[in-house]
């Protein structure tokens, strides 16, 4: 991991009416706060960052999202070494400490770039040239996050998306109550997916309906998404209701809640963990895959609502 300047986590502000944010182009597009009416919903623990121990707030997952087997995998028969520094990267993909271009730049809506090409530090890890670009539209209710991938090398180039914000808990953590629409959690081992699933139904892991979180610690995979289905998070402490809402290729979820913490996790993911060590996992697994020349795109909604 980069370890970053003091200024590469000044933030980009942005706001509409009520809703403010903050976004760090020059350390991973962060979206490290989240402000609705003064109140802070997003955890984001700068001075662990500036240590290089962990990056918080709501950081981008790409071309990997969250775990890959041995850092490594094969794609059309040509083995790729996710790597940076010559370091092997298991987690988190490689872009989450990466500088972004500013592309544009509004009271209320930033673009940015970040280009993969030979020489670049994300291309030791995944040699496939291209264009990861991200966007942040700030309204009254919320902000809406976009991404878009383009391949603009010769072969065909394998990816995922996750998103990973750190909801910020401030009353009891196991009152924090959360809905997630989907029936299945993915079987894994060592918290890596290896293909199977099995159904939430009468399991405490079951949160389809809104519930309180309880004394359960869970760092679980959700699939698949009902299409169109929101997911919903009531942070304790917060006094507001969290909608989420994602276009329909986020077909993944993770439910991330460690015991004793200030925050719970409850991410967006485009593809599974370990994805491209899983192909005999099909419509489990959801590896995107662009031939050359094409772009993919999606979208997740964060609004806010006073309880």
């Amino acid at each position: 991991m980069n370890v970053p300047k003091p200024r590469d986590l000044d933030p980009v502000r942005l706001a509409r009416g009520p809703v403010e944010i903050g976004v760090t182009p020059a350390y991973g597009a962060n979206l490290v706060s989240l402000r609705f009416q003064g109140r802070e919903l997003i955890h984001f623990d700068r001075q662990a960052c500036l240590a290089g121990e962990k990056i918080t707030g709501t950081f981008h997952m790409f071309p990997t999202p969250c775990r890959l087997a041995g850092a490594s995998y094969t794609f059309e028969g040509r083995r790729i070494d996710q790597r940076k520094h010559g370091q092997p990267v298991v987690i988190h993909g490689l872009v989450r400490d990466e500088p972004f271009e500013i592309q544009s730049l509004g009271p209320d809506r930033l673009r940015v770039r970040l280009i993969i090409a030979p020489g670049t530090r994300v291309f030791e890890g995944f040699p496939f040239p291209g264009e990861f670009e991200l966007g942040f539209e700030v309204d009254e209710q919320g902000v809406t996050v976009r991404y878009g991938v383009r391949n603009t090398g010769p072969t065909a180039l394998p990816f995922g998306y996750g998103i990973h914000p750190y909801w910020a808990i401030t009353g009891p953590r196991q009152m924090t109550q959360i809905r997630i629409p989907c029936d299945r959690v993915l079987e894994t081992r060592d918290l890596i997916p290896t293909g199977g699933t099995r159904s939430v139904d009468g399991t405490p892991l079951d949160f389809r309906s809104l519930r309180p979180l309880g004394d359960q610690t869970p760092d679980h995979i959700y699939w698949k998404r009902h299409r169109d289905a929101m997911a919903e998070l009531y942070p304790s402490g917060q006094g507001v209701r969290v909608v989420l809402s994602a276009s329909p290729d986020f077909t993944h979820m993770i439910l991330y809640a460690p015991p004793d913490a200030p925050f719970v996790c409850l991410e967006h993911l485009t593809a599974a963990p370990n994805a491209p060590n899983l192909p005999h996992a099909g419509e489990v697994a959801h590896l995107q895959i662009l031939p050359p020349g094409q772009a993919a795109e999606g979208w997740v909604r964060y609004e806010i609502r006073p309880n």
